[in-house]
């Protein structure tokens, strides 16, 4: 079963949103790894809010998105009525309630196709990839993208929470493994298919210990939503003794994070 965001449409931005000067950076950085021209096409599969999409949107490009949350694209359409208010032209945004796993376009629709963390939450994430090569115009590019946190920072929450749930529920796809496991799939039927990872805009933040076990208290994360509530506490009660054990008195003080924005280029060599 495929996951719908509706339920975090109100604090999505809040809670997975990029700084301005980082949103405006990841936008060119896909607009580089698309190639693209002024007449380029772009189609984003589960475009939510617009995180990905509005900075794109901003620069001028055609842009079609599609998820399956009404809510959060309704969000994304006031995002693109508040662009066209303030710059004066009139943004070319398409926007389509549709499931990623059968698009609602013909094949070689698009010179470029966007997907961002959604492919752990479709029930057939190969066949939403494929679908998304087929609306490919040869040779355009698919571009999968993700965050990654890097270099010595300490254990994060998320990280201990996963484990957690793993052995107390079983494992729940993330991100990074369903971008593996589709790759895997289609390298292993499809030869013509080349990949190339980049790892274009970096940021640095801090969080603490107490925010992030704050957020899984509250359910922001779609890894907690497929818990039975049972089980979500058994598993809440066990981080939060992992955090006190572990941190102690220090659940309030800043670790530091550099995020990393990771495009993985996908495209047919003939």
């Amino acid at each position: 079963m495929s996951i719908n965001f509706d339920r975090a449409a109100e604090y999505y931005d809040a809670t997975r949103g990029y700084p301005p000067e980082i949103a405006a950076a990841i936008g060119a950085a896909l607009v580089a790894a698309a190639g693209a021209t002024a007449t380029s096409r772009f189609l984003e599969i589960g475009v939510g809010t617009g995180r990905i999409a509005l900075p794109v949107i901003a620069l001028g490009y055609h842009y079609t998105g599609v998820d399956i949350s009404a809510q959060m694209m309704d969000r994304l359409r006031q995002k693109v009525e508040d662009l066209e208010r303030e710059t004066g032209k009139t943004p070319q945004a398409v926007l389509l309630q549709a499931d990623m796993q059968a698009l609602p376009f013909a094949a070689h629709s698009f010179d470029a196709v966007i997907a961002a963390h959604v492919f752990h939450l479709v029930a057939d994430p190969v066949k939403a990839l494929q679908e998304a090569l087929r609306v490919l115009t040869p040779p355009g590019p698919l571009l999968i993208c993700g965050d990654a946190t890097t270099g010595q920072e300490p254990i994060s929450v998320n990280e201990t929470w996963r484990t957690i749930v793993r052995e107390v529920y079983g494992p729940i796809p993330n991100s990074s493994e369903s971008i593996d496991y589709i790759l895997k799939d289609i390298l292993a039927h499809d030869p013509a298919v080349q990949v190339l990872e980049s790892r274009p805009v970096r940021w640095d933040y801090a969080t603490t210990v107490a925010a992030e076990l704050d957020g899984v208290r509250k359910r922001l994360w779609s890894n907690t939503w497929v818990l039975p509530d049972a089980v979500f506490e058994q598993c809440l009660d066990r981080l939060t003794t992992w955090c006190t054990n572990t941190y102690g008195s220090q659940m309030d003080h800043p670790l530091p994070r550099t995020g990393e924005f990771v495009i993985r280029k996908v495209w047919r060599s003939t």
